[in-house]
């Protein structure tokens, strides 16, 4: 269970992280290049890292345990109630709904500057595009995971305590379902990676014409001098390289009959 709670808990930092970054970035970009470092950004994973391990400290106390029991396929705290009380009201549920609440409240002011700036800049510019597709994608990922949060924690109400399946339904297998759709998620908002899936073939006959390509290209900038001159703009095939090989052919041949007439 400690891999469970610190990846969710890495989660909500991280989407908080991310929603504070987008909107620095679209309405402070001056500001957002010199808080968000390559340093900088290093030393806020490190510490969302860090301060995730918390259910990894708690989880060391004689009694807050949390272990799964067969007979009633349920999450339990072996022994210590206040234990148990402190981990599941305000850390993971308190806690966790306050920061996504943030989080909502710093996408709704994106969403807000990137509608105005896609008034201003051209439609068919890819990059806006990209923005907005990104955006979607983090805030349902957000939306999914705190949804099954709330079902973790107050769903055990819809069902009778008898109702094994129920309850099991609403904890266990709803989480596993969210690491499920984030994943789904990232496929369906991702053109590369929907090929993967709808068009395997095409990627790596792409791929291969690539390799192909560049290996030419390689070969025959490597078989002409560095020192002469313009070469290197033209590569064979075009119009510019054509065009200079047959002047080049052309001088040669009428270069015997200057000499006659001479």
């Amino acid at each position: 269970m400690f891999l469970g709670g610190f990846g969710s808990s890495r989660f909500i930092h991280k989407y908080f992280s991310v929603a504070v970054n987008r909107f620095l970035a679209i309405n402070t970009p001056a500001f957002y290049h010199r808080i968000f470092t390559i340093r900088n950004t290093k030393l806020i994973a490190i510490a969302i890292i860090t301060f995730s391990l918390w259910h990894f400290v708690f989880n060391q106390f004689d009694g807050c345990e949390l272990l799964f029991y067969s007979d009633t396929y349920q999450w339990y705290f072996t022994e210590n109630a206040t234990c148990a009380y402190i981990i599941i009201e305000y850390l993971e549920l308190y806690y966790i709904s306050v920061l996504f609440a943030f989080a909502c409240l710093f996408d709704f002011c994106t969403l807000i500057s990137l509608v105005r700036h896609l008034k201003v800049v051209a439609r068919d510019r890819p990059f806006s595009k990209n923005d907005v597709r990104f955006f979607l994608q983090s805030c349902i990922t957000g939306f999914v995971f705190v949804g099954v949060t709330f079902c973790f924690h107050l769903g055990y109400k819809f069902f009778d305590e008898n109702d094994k399946l129920g309850q099991f339904l609403v904890s266990t297998f709803a989480w596993e379902c969210t690491h499920s759709l984030d994943g789904i998620i990232v496929v369906l908002f991702n053109k590369e990676l929907r090929r993967i899936f709808t068009a395997p073939n095409r990627i790596f006959v792409n791929r291969i014409h690539s390799q192909q390509h560049s290996t030419g290209r390689e070969h025959w900038e490597s078989s002409h001098s560095p020192n002469s001159k313009n070469l290197h703009l033209y590569y064979p095939g075009s119009v510019a390289s054509q065009t200079t090989t047959k002047a080049a052919n052309h001088s040669i041949k009428k270069q015997p009959e200057s000499q006659n007439y001479m």
